[in-house]
């Protein structure tokens, strides 16, 4: 007898991050341009990560990631819904 519960979430599914993905492939994803994607994370208006500086650049000027996923959400989160008096 096993002594891992039954139905446990995620026992014997191997875990498979979700990749990052750079403001290029979100803009295109979105539809809008690179410097859009860029300003929004500049000014954390999308999910993103930043990573660090290098060679002394200006923190505006970091590398950002994102994760799709989370961009998604985003998304749907702000998504403009009908009112029931429009349906």
């Amino acid at each position: 007898m096993s002594d891992t519960p039954p139905n446990q979430p995620g026992i014997g599914v191997p875990f498979t991050p979700e990749p990052w993905v750079d403001a290029a492939k979100v803009a295109e994803h979105l539809g809008v341009t690179r410097a859009c994607v860029l300003r929004w994370a500049i000014t954390h208006r999308i999910p993103a990560t930043p990573l660090p500086p290098t060679n002394g650049a200006h923190a505006q000027r970091a590398h950002w990631r994102f994760r799709l996923s989370e961009v998604e959400s985003w998304m749907e989160a702000r998504a403009i819904r009908p009112r029931e008096s429009d349906r």
